[in-house]
């Protein structure tokens, strides 16, 4: 009962108030203002589109000498752009009787029907309007199972035709094929001649039977060359010139629902998705891309297209590989970029100048300072030389001792020590140019010191050295150090350049410090920051959701602010073996109470109780 009644008396003078609470979130918080240098690119392109005086030839030139890559990552390129011959399955007019030897082996079951129900789905079975929350017809509906079944079979129809005409296909050019394939290896075998040829000639420049046998491996060459590009073209010709159209007409001929179209182009990707119109009567092609990804005149398409009127085979015989799109649809992006590479050029040229004045500046705030680094440089190449010297003598020594071990007996490791021997020794003789690595080496390092002892006045200097870049120098804050983690919508506010320094390199900075000059790619700016004050948080600079936080983390825990403070008291107050001594408590069976008569010391041990 002692025990109980002196932990309540000592967490009576808890305080559990709000102001305490607010005493907690302020205990070592600071609020800090700083000092920045901001060169911003987007307001730089903001004035160079107003000015106006760039031409489209000038964007246009400029995206000439663009490297690919950039080019494609921008999107100025098309799709290919096809012309096709269209062999045409119509789904109303297909009737599978008529198809029996090649539907002899066919076969639709569960998980067909149910893969191809939902790719078809929403181009054949969508409601017009949803019934129970249904969007689209069921698929147990029997009509929809028999459209999905003809549809699998007209496909699997087709498949077998474009078997059929590929196979012809692939006959006809089989002699000019195999007449590329000899050209092509008789013209390697000719390349490698020409280079042992011109080898053995290099090596003679002299010799005139050699260079005689270089002109005539040069003549060989250009004529397995120039057999080689006519075999090609030659079986480019029969590819083109195939007639797919008829062989497609041939093999249907007495069907219903077959017909050939031309789709005169060439087309891209998205003018080939509408089908609709006469001739082809076909609705959306929803991947035309199957088309357009080819790069051969002449290749016919690797599966059906479907269409929610058919399907159908098609072939291509012309195509444009990867054109640019018209400019009207590139011209926005184009000037985007240029406008921010022509910006980007500026400010780092202006990041350069303002980098050197820093230095420049920073340097003339310590002259005493690099006069006694600067002190220090001869003494330290001495050293350093010294040292060396000192070494590489003892290894020279070291060599020469082993040598004289060795004798004869052993050529291999004699061999071995003497190579070893004269490297060092040549290390030796060849001292002054070490010397002088060494000079560079302390050179490098002293001035990598200067500059960081100059950076330290940085702050001072920072605005004669932006205006001198053309750098805008302003002031911000004072904020606290945690605000982007705890003021609620803190990355929403306007000024981005908060929102990045207090993020990042700006929040941790002491007194007088300054960052380097950073680049904040998300908002396209140089910018530099310097610590001009810090202050202690006060209670106004705390926003009330974070207060209200608090107090809600504290209710999480089951507990309230007051109730925690209480707790924490008990915690503190006495460890079990002070309680002990204190109230003169013994175990039974034991007597390890003090037997002096005096009241145990009643100073609280550190650590917790249990």
């Amino acid at each position: 009962m002692r025990i109980g009644n002196s932990v309540r008396l000592n967490s009576i003078g808890v305080d559990g108030t709000d102001a305490a609470l607010m005493a907690s979130i302020l205990d070592g918080q600071e609020k800090i203002t700083l000092r920045t240098a901001q060169f911003d690119m987007k307001a730089l392109e903001e004035e160079l589109k107003k000015k106006g005086d760039v031409k489209e030839e000038d964007f246009k030139k400029w995206l000439e000498g663009k490297p690919e890559n950039d080019k494609t990552q921008w999107g100025v390129y098309d799709t290919n752009l096809v012309s096709l011959v269209l062999g045409i399955g119509r789904l109303e007019g297909f009737d599978p009787a008529q198809w029996a030897d090649e539907l002899k082996d066919f076969k639709f079951g569960d998980e067909q029907m149910k893969q191809l129900y939902e790719e078809e789905k929403e181009n054949r079975f969508k409601l017009e309007k949803p019934v129970d929350g249904q969007k689209w017809k069921a698929m147990d509906d029997q009509a929809v199972k028999d459209e999905l079944t003809k549809l699998a079979k007209l496909e699997e129809v087709l498949n077998v035709l474009r078997t059929k005409v590929a196979a012809q296909l692939e006959e006809s050019l089989k002699p000019l094929q195999e007449t590329l394939t000899k050209d092509s290896a008789e013209k390697a075998q000719a390349e490698a001649l020409r280079g042992e040829a011109r080898l053995a000639a290099d090596a003679k420049p002299d010799d005139a039977a050699l260079k005689q046998q270089v002109t005539e491996a040069d003549n060989i060459l250009a004529a397995k060359t120039n057999a080689e590009k006519a075999s090609r073209e030659a079986l480019e010709a029969a590819r083109k010139n195939f007639d797919f159209g008829a062989k497609f007409a041939e093999l249907t001929k007495g069907k219903t629902g077959f017909d050939v179209q031309e789709l005169k182009g060439p087309k891209n990707a998205d003018d080939l998705k509408d089908l609709a119109a006469a001739p082809y009567l076909l609705g959306e092609w929803k991947l035309p891309q199957l088309a357009t990804n080819i790069a051969t005149v002449g290749e016919i398409g690797a599966k059906p297209a479907r269409t929610s009127k058919g399907s159908f085979l098609f072939r291509t015989t012309e195509v444009v590989v990867r054109p640019m799109k018209a400019w009207d649809k590139v011209k926005t992006v184009v000037e985007e970029k240029y406008f921010i590479e022509v910006a980007k050029k500026t400010a780092d040229e202006k990041k350069k100048v303002f980098d050197e004045k820093l230095l420049e500046l920073g340097k003339g705030k310590i002259a005493d300072k690099i006069k006694e680094i600067e002190a220090k440089r001869q003494g330290e190449i001495d050293k350093r030389f010294a040292a060396w010297e000192k070494e590489t003598t003892e290894k020279l020594a070291e060599a020469d001792k082993n040598l004289a071990k060795l004798g004869d007996a052993s050529l291999a490791a004699k061999q071995a020590w003497q190579s070893t021997r004269d490297r060092i020794d040549a290390e030796l003789k060849g001292k002054d140019a070490k010397k002088k690595s060494f000079e560079g080496i302390v050179a490098l390092e002293l001035e990598n010191e200067i500059k960081a002892e100059a950076k330290k006045k940085y702050g001072e200097v920072l605005e004669e050295a932006a205006k001198a870049a053309g750098f805008a120098v302003t002031s911000l804050g004072p904020i606290w150090r945690e605000a982007s983690s705890k003021v609620p919508g803190f990355a929403r506010q306007p000024d981005k350049a908060v929102v990045y320094l207090w993020s990042g390199v700006g929040r941790n900075l002491k007194a007088n410090e300054a960052t380097d000059i950073v680049e904040d790619m998300g908002n396209r700016r140089y910018l530099m920051a310097a610590c001009e004050k810090v202050e202690p948080l006060q209670a106004n600079d705390v926003p009330r959701k974070e207060f209200a936080l608090q107090q809600r983390n504290y209710q999480y825990q089951g507990l309230s602010f007051a109730e925690h403070q209480v707790r924490k008291a008990i915690e503190q107050s006495y460890t079990m073996d002070g309680i002990k001594a204190r109230y003169h408590f013994k175990e039974d069976g034991r007597d390890d109470a003090p037997t002096d008569g005096k009241p145990a010391d009643s100073k609280p041990a550190e650590g917790k109780s249990k």
